[in-house]
């Protein structure tokens, strides 16, 4: 029946198991703290127990040496002061079917969207929105459909987030935009401009004014004020400083099979597009680096950084060939 919790709380359930099969449960929820020298038991079902009836059970625990939640059937949570000794049942529903389970889910996730409401959150639709109870949504923000606001992320006032995002545990600042874009244990302060079709991967910091595209990829990566990558690029273990901006298709090497690098971009750098940053480099305060150059020695500041080929043209040659019939 049971499993063991050694945490502060009874439970804080993703999961759950439905007619023996399992099902990914998309709304957390805590449901109480445990007295010390009480052990619990807690069934997969136990996330939707509220802390109300959690604190009746533990209420009972004075006069009772076994409390049980849970039906007839099946117990979802034990309280157990000691080993012998009388139990107190307490009535609560036990999801047994699918229909059970969507149909409380919905009604918890729900009941966190009514708080937002009451809160000052704009919901453009609802249609798709899941957001867990341990999130921080600030005034005036607007969250649009199919948008999934996880764990404890915490997002500022005026945001506009969605349709289509993914927020988990990252703590998002004010008047924020957040298009189709999936961001994970990140840090984006106010003013930062993402999306559509872009990803933000754990300990990324995006600072103020920043402005991501679409198929942009950030991963441990630090940007400054005002830089921009409009798209097609990516960002991995590197340092960036203030208004540096990223043309189409730059690449931050980062990884030699082995061992990862990192790229340090100093303050209003200008890089050309199809750029390959070869890590561990340097490009310096107020440098430009050419389009379609491949970056293995640093830049020094102020400088221009060139690496590619001198262009070759063989006049005729595609006529040529084609009178050989060797092109089409």
């Amino acid at each position: 029946m049971g499993v063991q919790f050694n945490t502060p709380y009874i439970a804080e359930l993703t999961n759950a198991t439905v007619c023996n099969e399992p099902l990914f449960l998309h709304v957390e929820k805590k449901i109480g703290d445990l007295n010390e020298g009480i052990l619990c038991t807690a069934s997969p079902l136990a996330f939707h127990v509220d802390e109300k009836t959690i604190n009746e059970a533990k209420s009972f625990l004075v006069e009772f040496d076994v409390v049980e939640i849970g039906d007839e059937t099946e117990t979802i949570i034990r309280f157990v002061k000691n080993e012998s000794g009388n139990v107190k049942k307490i009535e609560y529903r036990t999801i047994k079917t699918y229909f059970d389970f969507f149909e409380e889910s919905e009604r918890v996730k729900m009941e966190i969207i009514y708080k937002h409401i009451a809160n000052g959150v704009r919901f453009a639709s609802i249609d798709g929105v899941i957001i867990s109870p341990f999130a921080k949504i600030g005034k005036g923000t607007e969250i649009h459909a199919t948008s999934e606001i996880r764990g404890e992320s915490e997002i500022g006032e005026n945001c506009i987030i969605g349709p289509c995002s993914v927020i988990s545990n990252s703590k998002v600042g004010n008047i924020c935009k957040v298009n189709a874009t999936q961001i994970y244990d990140a840090v984006l302060e106010d003013d930062v401009n993402i999306g559509p079709f872009s990803q933000v991967r754990p300990n990324s910091r995006l600072c103020s004014g920043v402005r991501i595209g679409d198929f942009v990829e950030v991963k441990n990566s630090v940007i400054g004020n005002d830089s921009h990558a409009s798209h097609l690029t990516y960002i991995g273990d590197s340092d960036i400083g203030s208004k540096v901006n990223f043309g189409c298709g730059t690449v931050t090497s980062n990884y030699d099979g082995k061992n990862k690098f990192r790229t340090v971009v100093g303050d209003n750098v200008f890089i050309g597009c199809n750029t390959n940053l070869i890590a561990p480099v340097k490009v310096g305060n107020n440098s430009y680096v050419a389009a379609g150059s491949t970056i293995t020695e640093d830049v020094p500041e102020g400088s221009l950084g060139i690496a590619r080929s001198r262009q070759t043209v063989k006049e005729d040659w595609a006529n040529k060939r084609r009178a050989e019939g060797k092109l089409k």
